[in-house]
Formats: C-alpha cells, sequence, structure tokens
C-alpha cells in the first residue's frame, strides 16, 4: 500500500517559495487588514471628535465657519492660488494658511465691493468644499446661479492682481 505522494503532498518547508495565487491571496488579506485598520483610526479620531470633553460649539463649524459651500473653480486658477499661499507662508507671510483662506478672502473682498478687474477664462473645473461663515454664505447664494463661479473666480483672480 505504497501511497506515491504529489507535488502538492509535499510538506512544505519553511524556506520554500509561496506560489504567484498565494502571494496574491496573502497581499489581499494584508490590504483588508489595512483597511480595517484605518477605518477604524478613523472612526476612533470621529469618534473623539464627536465628544463631550470638546470646547467649541458644533454650531460653530470648523475654524468656526458653520457652512460648507459647495463650489467650482478653474483647476489651473486653484494651483496658482495654492502656489501663491504656499510661497507667501514660505516668506513669512502666513495671511493666508490655506487656499480655502486665500478664497474666502476674494469673496469677502467681492462681498465688500471690490470691483471684479479681470475676465472670465474657460478651463476644467475644479470641485471643492469651502466653510464660509454666515454672511459669505448669504453673499454667494445671493449671487445668480449661472454667474457664481464666474464671480467667484474673477473675485479670485483680483485677489491675485492686488
Amino acid at each position: 500500500m505504497s501511497h506515491a505522494m504529489t507535488h502538492n503532498d509535499t510538506p512544505r518547508d519553511a524556506t520554500q517559495k509561496k506560489g504567484p495565487k498565494r502571494r496574491a491571496i496573502g497581499r489581499k488579506k494584508l490590504r483588508q487588514e489595512e483597511a480595517k485598520e484605518e477605518a477604524e483610526e478613523v472612526r476612533s479620531v470621529t469618534a473623539k471628535s464627536k465628544s463631550p470633553e470638546q470646547t467649541t460649539d458644533a454650531k460653530e463649524g470648523i475654524g468656526g465657519y458653520p457652512h460648507d459651500l459647495s463650489v467650482r473653480i478653474n483647476a489651473l486658477l486653484y494651483e496658482v492660488v495654492d502656489d501663491f499661499v504656499i510661497s507667501a507662508n514660505t516668506g513669512g507671510d502666513y495671511r493666508y494658511t490655506s487656499t480655502a483662506d486665500f478664497i474666502r478672502a476674494a469673496l469677502h473682498d467681492h462681498k465688500e465691493g471690490k470691483k471684479l478687474e479681470t475676465r472670465a477664462e474657460s478651463g476644467q473645473k475644479k470641485r471643492m468644499t469651502l466653510r464660509v461663515d454666515d454672511g459669505l454664505k448669504a453673499h454667494y447664494e445671493g449671487l445668480p446661479r449661472g454667474k457664481r463661479t464666474e464671480i467667484l473666480e474673477r473675485a479670485i483672480r483680483t485677489k491675485l492682481l492686488s
């Protein structure tokens, strides 16, 4: 009753490598475990941010901006503003700590009556969410629906030139 062992029946020792299919399964399990850990970490951070010990009022929102505006702006213009903010920060000018700060300032200038000095330009759009206060939200929503993006872009370009 001799039993002939096939390749699959041979015991695997520690020095043998896994086959490509087993390696792929191993990588997949590793990615799943990493995704679970990341999701758990996000849940943990979210739970901490919603804790009752939090000192800021929930109505204030992040950074004192309680409203979210979903806006679209020219992708190239966004990159120019981002580069401007980084360059200013590198040079020690911290008036604008982010691209969103700069865009909020441009919208605020427009709200205060600053004349738009540039023309509209076409190009691919980038969608972003901008946190704003009550006054900026009311001002933005008061702009003509079909012209909001154009006005926002022109306000940003005007702010870049000033």
